[in-house]
């Protein structure tokens, strides 16, 4: 009798092992030659509050940031009207957007540059490796950074840039149009 018990517990644990590790057909993945590689990783674009869209390119229409997170491409322009957003980066580095700003993101391993045309953006960067950089340019400033967290402000009327710097060193320079 105690046999029976023993090989009967033993059948069970069995069985759940196998249900445990074993997948169903419909439990499978099976990859797509089309979907992102994982080193590929996403630009996020992660709607807050309010109105938040993004654009391709200059003269596309904005589309409308619905969902969270929604991907976006490189070198997308994104936009908040009265809402914020804020974006992760394939590196874990990320933008905050206040209300009334507009970016374009160009991210590449080795180089995070953006272009911010007004309003403010709280950047969070990521330790770049050896030879990377992360800069953010408005019309008369560049921000370059080697790992920090900082504010850039750019007020369009005015032409003003403003940055703060809350950890760590970021290099600001005046840019001179030719």
């Amino acid at each position: 009798m105690k046999k029976l018990i023993l090989l009967s517990g033993l059948v069970a644990i069995f069985v759940l092992i196998f249900f445990t590790f074993y997948k169903f057909p419909s439990q499978i993945y099976v990859a797509d030659s089309t979907a992102s590689l994982p080193e590929e990783k996403a630009i996020l674009l992660y709607p807050e509050s309010g109105a938040v869209s993004f654009k391709l390119k200059t003269d596309d229409p904005f589309i409308l940031a619905t969902t969270s997170p929604t991907e976006i491409p490189n070198g997308a322009i994104v936009h908040t009207d009265i809402g914020r957003a804020s974006v992760l980066l394939p590196d874990n580095s990320s933008v905050t957007l206040a209300d009334n700003t507009e970016i374009t993101i160009n991210y590449s391993p080795t180089k995070t540059s953006m272009y911010q045309s007004f309003g403010t953006t709280y950047h969070r960067v990521e330790k770049l490796i050896t030879g990377a950089s992360y800069q953010v340019q408005t019309a008369g400033t560049l921000a370059a950074v080697r790992g920090t967290k900082f504010i850039v402000s750019y007020d369009k009327k005015q032409k003003k840039t403003k940055v703060a710097v809350t950890e760590s060193k970021v290099e600001v320079t005046t840019i001179t149009k030719a």
